[in-house]
């Protein structure tokens, strides 16, 4: 996505819970990535990867696909 401008992207974090009892565990996040101009959505489920810095890199990846074939 080198070629298309940042300011093009939102990000936003969905919370989807997290485990409950003794081990408690940190909250997890999708990530959903909107493409500004052209309204396309990608949702990043936290079960891809616990690391925001990883579904930012799937979900522009998927975004980069989707749009390369629009």
């Amino acid at each position: 996505m080198s070629d298309l401008p940042p300011e093009d992207f939102h990000y936003d974090l969905i919370g989807v819970g997290s485990v409950g009892g003794q081990q408690v565990g940190p909250r997890l996040y999708d990530m959903k990535i909107t493409h500004t101009p052209t309204g396309a959505v990608v949702i990043v489920p936290a079960s891809f990867s616990r690391s925001q810095h990883k579904q930012r890199q799937l979900g522009l990846e998927a975004l980069e696909w989707m749009l390369a074939n629009v």
